[in-house]
This record gives structure tokens, C-alpha cells and sequence, in this order.
């Protein structure tokens, strides 16, 4: 499965979409590892859209998601594109979820809970 986060910061902690400095792509059964800036960052408007939709593109199956990662739109647009969503509490780390990526993208989700929704 091809699983995807956005990630800030030294410890490369996993963050809502428009607030990572890249975005990370893990086949969980290869390892294999991609890191493409985050195109939210330079987006002035639908940054959680514009991420998830470079996720699409990118053929990504589930992304990690922390609370407020995605808004009720690009929740929308990407359950509407068959990625799935594995919910991890905030502060986890890249190297936690690589170590543990079997296991979260056997459990991945068809949806979030509309409490870890951000709402503008």
C-alpha cells in the first residue's frame, strides 16, 4: 500500500496538510520512499485540496492523518478518489509510522471523524 503525510520540522512530525514542508510517500511493501515539497505551501487558497489532490496524483492509497489534517472539501475529494485515512494522535513522528506502517495501513479508514475535520 502506498501511504502518505505531510511532515515539518527536524523530528519530521506528521502535521495537517497545509503545514508540512514536504509531502512523503511510503510503499509499505517495498520501503521504497518518495519526498516531493508540499505544493500547499505556495498555495493562497484550498491548501488542504491542493495537497491532497498531489496525493491523488501521486496514486497514494491512505494518508496518516492527524487531527485537523483534512477540512470537510478535501476529506471529500479524497474518499471521492479511494484514499483511505489512518488517524494518529498529533505529535507522531514519520520514523513511528514507517515503524508501524504494516500495521496502520492494515487498519486504514474509509472516513474520518468529522471532530478531526478542520473547519474553517
Amino acid at each position: 500500500m502506498r501511504i502518505g503525510a505531510a511532515v515539518a520540522g527536524p523530528e519530521q512530525r506528521v502535521v495537517p496538510l497545509p503545514d508540512g514542508d514536504e509531502l512523503v510517500i511510503l510503499d509499505t511493501e517495498s520501503g521504497a520512499e518518495q519526498r516531493v515539497a508540499n505544493p500547499a505551501h505556495s498555495a493562497e487558497k484550498q491548501r488542504r485540496l491542493v495537497a491532497a489532490e498531489e496525493f491523488i496524483q501521486r496514486r497514494v492509497e491512505a494518508v496518516v492523518s492527524v487531527p485537523l489534517t483534512f477540512c470537510p472539501t478535501s476529506h471529500a475529494r479524497a474518499k471521492q478518489a479511494g484514499i483511505r485515512f489512518i488517524s494518529v494522535p498529533a505529535g507522531t513522528t514519520w520514523d513511528q509510522v514507517k515503524a508501524r506502517s504494516a500495521r496502520y495501513a492494515a487498519g486504514a479508514q474509509e472516513s474520518l471523524p468529522e471532530d478531526e475535520l478542520f473547519h474553517h
